[in-house]
């Protein structure tokens, strides 16, 4: 089971990073783990399993997990102008459907009755 980060979480990093390779660098969590990464952004080294591939960047479990909140607060904040987008769009849309087909209605009208009747290709085939 994963842990959390101990308290004092900066000055280890910080301890971790001075003159030492990843090489001979052990998890920060796991202390019997070698290390495979390092998060950008709490730059402590990690064994494979307390780290993710986020987006392109190497993170921590614990960096990713804030990272993950703070997007879900933006969109909170945001979700009530998305929703009226949203709607709006959808608002628009039914406008637009509705003039197409009074458009097409008001075309299908215009057709004169003996092109229905089959006059209109007689005359045209008579001449």
């Amino acid at each position: 089971m994963r842990q959390k980060p101990p308290a004092n979480f900066s000055i280890l990093s910080e301890a971790n990073t001075l003159g030492r390779s990843i090489a001979s660098t052990r998890c920060f969590i796991h202390e019997d783990r070698e290390a495979v990464a390092k998060c950008i952004e709490c730059h402590n080294f990690f064994c494979s399993e307390c780290v993710v591939d986020y987006e392109g960047r190497m993170l921590c479990n614990h960096c990713l997990a804030e990272i993950v909140a703070k997007h879900k607060d933006e969109e909170k904040t945001g979700s009530r102008w998305g929703v009226l987008a949203k709607g709006s769009g959808l608002v628009l849309s039914i406008i637009l459907l509705w003039v197409l087909f009074s458009g097409v209605g008001f075309l299908i009208q215009a057709i004169p009755d003996n092109f229905h009747e089959g006059g209109f290709v007689n005359k045209s085939q008579g001449n």
